[in-house]
C-alpha cells in the first residue's frame, strides 16, 4: 500500500469549493464555488498538480484536466456573470417606465428584472379624446393597460338586437367605465395558463374601447403575452398571474360600489380624481421605506445572513420545478386563448366586410347571420372540451358565409402572426 503526499494548495482549494457547491442551495452560490474550482482545477493541472505544500511547476501538464476544466469552468463563468447581472440594480429609461413598474410591483410583486422583460414587448400609444383605442379587431388581440385617462369599454351582441337590450344612446350595445389601471380586454389574460373566462357570450359579442378624454396606454399583442408566458423568466408568467388575480378583486369590488373610487393594489382608496382621468395611486405614489426592495447584501451583515439561509446540503421538495403554462392544463388553456384569439380575428374581419361595421357604431348586424354565429359558439364551446379540436376547422366554418371565404393560410404571414389581409371574396354560387 502506497501513501501519496497530499494535493498541493490549489488542488486543495479545488476540492474546498467543489465542497461547498454542495453545500449551498442558492443556484448564485452554486455556481460562484464550481467556477472557483474549475479555475483552481485548471491552475493546478497547468503547473502538473504540484504536492503539498509548493505551488512551483513540476515541469509536466495535465493535459486532459487542463481541457476539461477550461471547458466547464467557462460555462459557469459564463452563468455566473449572467447570475450576477440580474442582481444589478435596475434604472429604467425615464419616469414613464418607473411609473409603470410600480403600478406592477404593486399588484403582483414584479420586480424590476422582469419589468425590463416584459418593457421589451409592447408598445405606448397616446389617444385623444373621441378616437378609438380598441376596434372590434384589435380587441380580439391586443390586451390594454389604461395609465391615464378614461374610456368607454363596449360589448355588443346580436343577442342584445334580438332581446330588445339596448342602451341610452339606442344602439345594442353595453359598456363599462374604463380608467387608470384597468386592463382589457381580460379575456386574453387567458394565455398565461389560469382559465379565467371574460370571453362574454363567445364570438356571439365584440368588444370596443373609446377614449372620452386624452389618453395613454401600454398594449401588448396576445403573440408577445404568449412569449412573456413560455420564453422568459418563470418569475415574469409567475406575476402575470398573479396581477390577474389583483385585477379581479379590484374589478368586482369596485362593482359592488360603483359611486366610491376603487382601491388600489396596497389596499387603500384610490382619488376620485381617477374618474376624470388621474392616474392610479399605484402609478404616482413614491414608494414608502416598507415597500422598498431588500438591499441588506450591500453590507457585511447581509451578506452573512444570506450566506446564511442558503446552506441547503439536502435540497427542499420541488426546487426544479415551476409554473410555466409549458405543459399539463395551463399549457391547454393558454393554447386554447391562442386559438380563440385567431378564431375571433377571422370571425370579426367576416362580420366587419359584410355587414359595413366601423369601429365605434356596430349596430349595422344583421339578424340572418344568427343561425351562424351560434353555431360557431356550439363549436367554441368544444373547444374547451376537445383538446384535439383544430383551430383552422373553426375559422373555415366562420369564415363561409354567404359566399365568402376567408382562406385559413390567409390568416398568418411567414412569421405566424395574423395577417391584416382578409383573404380572396369568393362570389355567391362559386365551388
Amino acid at each position: 500500500m502506497h501513501t501519496y503526499l497530499p494535493a498541493g494548495p490549489l488542488g486543495q482549494l479545488s476540492a474546498a469549493s467543489f465542497f461547498f457547491a454542495a453545500v449551498f442551495g442558492d443556484v448564485l452560490l452554486i455556481r460562484l464555488f464550481l467556477s472557483l474550482a474549475n479555475v483552481f482545477l485548471f491552475a493546478s493541472a497547468f503547473l502538473g498538480q504540484p504536492r503539498w505544500p509548493s505551488l512551483s511547476y513540476t515541469g509536466g501538464v495535465f493535459l486532459d484536466t487542463v481541457i476539461w476544466s477550461g471547458l466547464s469552468g467557462t460555462l459557469h463563468i459564463v452563468a455566473l456573470i449572467r447570475l450576477l447581472a440580474d442582481e444589478r440594480p435596475i434604472k429604467f429609461k425615464n419616469e414613464e417606465e418607473e411609473q409603470l413598474w410600480r403600478f406592477f410591483y404593486r399588484r403582483s410583486g414584479m420586480g424590476r428584472l422582469e419589468m425590463q422583460q416584459a418593457l421589451r414587448f409592447g408598445l405606448w400609444r397616446r389617444i385623444k379624446a373621441g378616437e378609438v383605442i380598441l376596434d372590434p379587431l384589435a380587441a380580439c388581440s391586443r390586451l390594454c393597460l389604461m395609465i391615464e385617462g378614461t374610456g368607454d369599454f363596449t360589448a355588443t351582441a346580436k343577442s342584445f338586437i334580438e332581446s330588445g337590450l339596448f342602451s341610452s344612446d339606442g344602439t345594442p350595445t353595453i359598456s363599462s367605465k374604463l380608467f387608470s389601471g384597468s386592463l382589457f380586454d381580460m379575456r386574453l389574460l387567458n394565455s398565461f395558463g389560469l382559465y379565467i373566462g371574460m370571453e362574454g357570450l363567445g364570438n356571439e359579442k365584440w368588444f370596443s374601447a373609446v377614449a372620452t378624454s386624452d389618453c395613454l396606454v401600454y398594449e401588448w399583442t396576445i403573440e408577445e403575452l404568449n412569449k412573456m408566458a413560455t420564453q422568459c423568466s418563470p418569475a415574469l408568467s409567475h406575476a402575470w398571474r398573479n396581477l390577474i388575480a389583483t385585477q379581479l378583486a379590484i374589478t368586482f369590488a369596485w362593482r359592488e360600489m360603483q359611486s366610491l373610487p376603487p382601491i388600489a393594489g396596497t389596499g387603500e382608496s384610490e382619488s376620485p380624481a381617477i374618474f376624470l382621468g388621474a392616474r392610479s395611486r399605484d402609478f404616482t405614489d413614491p414608494l414608502r421605506r416598507y415597500e422598498q426592495q431588500n438591499t441588506d447584501w450591500c453590507n457585511f451583515h447581509g451578506i452573512f445572513k444570506w450566506l446564511w439561509r442558503s446552506i441547503h446540503p439536502l435540497m427542499p421538495p420541488g426546487v426544479r420545478h415551476n409554473d410555466l403554462p409549458v405543459h399539463g392544463i395551463l399549457a391547454r388553456n393558454r393554447i386554447l386563448a391562442l386559438k380563440e384569439s385567431q378564431l375571433r380575428v377571422a370571425a370579426v374581419r367576416s362580420d366587419a366586410a359584410e355587414n359595413n361595421i366601423n369601429s365605434r357604431h356596430v349596430d349595422a348586424y344583421r339578424l340572418e347571420d344568427e343561425e351562424a354565429t351560434l353555431r360557431t359558439l356550439r363549436r367554441l364551446e368544444n373547444l374547451r372540451v376537445l383538446e384535439n379540436t383544430d383551430v383552422v376547422v373553426l375559422v373555415k366554418e366562420m369564415s363561409v358565409r354567404r359566399g365568402r371565404r376567408i382562406r385559413a393560410i390567409d390568416l398568418h404571414d411567414e412569421g405566424g402572426s395574423i395577417r391584416s389581409d382578409p383573404g380572396p371574396t369568393i362570389p355567391p354560387g362559386s365551388p
